[in-house]
């Protein structure tokens, strides 16, 4: 009896992939945007908007692409972390990086909270709940006048330095820099190893 027996050769990769060379081009090119889109004309306060609004979308994205189910209860998460940072500026300390991680722990515990309730729906059940979750949170906000400032909405706070450890920085250009970066982070196509 003969058996025969086949070998494959596997192509040696380059120590530098063409993905690392794209990656490297893209957070170049998003690192540099306050510096170089005035230059052509453009507006960095609505590239940061843009940036920002491109992080729900991706959560819309994410939630719709892997659990196949679409959420109409966005705003209110986002809306949540919103106040738990301007209300940490206002009431608890000046500091930006301590209201960016309220703001987060607000918005994610609510979304933790309400998932418990929601978690097991699907279909027009699901989008259903979100919808009031969403609107329950929409009342709240414009009804407290007195935390939220209502219709007018919440003031009497200014965004404080952003203290870097190495650096300190008032300008807008250091906040738009941090924003494109959690926004680039949010979505790195790392290589996947072979």
């Amino acid at each position: 009896m003969n058996s025969a027996t086949t070998t494959t050769v596997v192509p040696a990769r380059s120590s530098f992939d063409s993905r690392w060379l794209k990656l490297l081009i893209i957070w170049a090119a998003l690192l540099t945007v306050p510096f170089w889109l005035p230059l052509l004309g453009g507006y960095t306060a609505l590239a940061g908007r843009v940036l920002v609004l491109g992080l729900a979308a991706m959560s819309f994205n994410i939630l719709l692409g892997f659990t196949g189910v679409m959420s109409f209860g966005h705003a209110a998460y986002f809306g949540l972390g919103a106040y738990g940072a301007g209300l940490t500026l206002k009431f608890l300390a000046a500091s930006t990086p301590l209201s960016i991680l309220m703001g987060t722990l607000l918005g994610g515990v609510a979304g933790a909270i309400v998932g418990l309730f929601i978690a097991r729906r699907r279909g027009v059940y699901f989008a259903m709940a979100t919808v009031a979750f969403g609107q329950i949170g929409f009342y709240i906000a414009y009804t407290w006048n007195d935390l939220t400032g209502g219709y007018d909405g919440l003031r009497g706070f200014s965004r404080e330095p952003l203290h870097l450890g190495f650096a300190t920085s008032t300008s807008p250009t250091t906040a738009r820099c941090s924003t494109i970066s959690c926004c680039s982070c949010s979505r790195l196509p790392w290589p996947r190893k072979a």
